[in-house]
């Protein structure tokens, strides 16, 4: 809960960020913090009936300080795809 009161904190107008969420991580289960589960346990228990079950994610995070005041947001969506054959333009 700190590590968000921090985040919210040092966030600037003047400050250019990046954040790409890499998935659930873990689960937390009637308060308990299940971090690095293996995905397939991070499904059963994150998308059970279970009451209080709920998943943990994770996010890689980068800022840029610039000379300017950045206002508004932009979204980019994207797959990554493990051993996809690229196509080339003939």
């Amino acid at each position: 809960m700190l590590d968000a009161v921090h985040t919210q904190l040092e966030a600037k107008r003047t400050n250019l960020v990046l954040r790409v969420p890499v998935g659930a991580t873990g689960v937390a289960v009637s308060g308990k913090s299940l971090p690095n589960l293996p995905p397939s346990m991070v499904q059963v228990l994150g998308h059970g009936r279970r009451t209080g079950a709920q998943t943990i994610s994770d996010a890689l995070v980068a800022r840029r300080p610039t000379d300017w005041v950045i206002q508004g947001s932009e979204t980019v969506r994207f797959s990554v795809v493990k051993n996809k054959k690229m196509m080339s333009d003939e």
